[in-house]
């Protein structure tokens, strides 16, 4: 069992405790001004590479997108170069109505309970269309609400294949590019 404590031992104890962490609260403060004088050193660097990258990445997508052909091929959406994954990404099929208008939610609720579909798993109480639910439809039963897949399009896809590496690169491109911004 445990020696029973006075008071006077919990402030000793909180006391050493504020001190540890007051030591530990020193070392990191030390360390951020260390870093922050070796991020301004590379400041001009970062800046420079950030708007390289950024500008080369936008020739890199235009060139994709005005050559789309390359990537047409059956299974060849994409190909990884120097690291880089190049290409097209599959775009994702949608659903819309029938006219190409915009879902009204209490037209589909009202159509689907007339059909004797399970209105609730397409639609909220609110008369929100519930894209999840029409999108798992069999396209038959779209057509019975009035309804038509249409398919996604392809969008340019440029991707490092190491994503940790990708994310340093990104945050740093984001971080320079915005600096330049203000």
């Amino acid at each position: 069992m445990a020696k029973e404590l006075t008071l006077a031992d919990i402030q000793q104890l909180t006391e050493d405790f504020a001190d540890a962490r007051n030591e530990m609260m020193a070392a990191g403060d030390a360390l951020n001004v260390e870093l922050e004088a070796v991020k301004q050193a590379y400041l001009p660097v970062l800046k420079t590479a950030a708007r390289d990258a950024t500008r080369t990445m936008q020739v890199l997508y235009d060139a994709i997108n005005a050559n789309r052909h390359l990537f047409a091929a059956k299974g060849a959406k994409s190909k990884v170069f120097a690291g880089i994954k190049v290409g097209l990404n599959q775009g994702k099929a949608k659903v819309v109505s029938a006219d190409g208008k915009k879902i009204d939610p209490k037209a589909l609720h009202a159509t689907a309970t007339e059909r004797l579909l399970d209105a609730g798993a397409l639609v909220k109480v609110t008369y929100k269309a519930i894209a999840a639910g029409l999108t798992a439809l069999a396209d038959d039963k779209l057509t019975l609400l009035g309804l038509k897949r249409v398919t996604g399009k392809d969008s340019p896809l440029v991707k490092p294949i190491d994503e940790a590496a990708a994310k340093i690169v990104d945050a740093l491109i984001k971080e320079f590019v915005a600096d330049d911004a203000e």
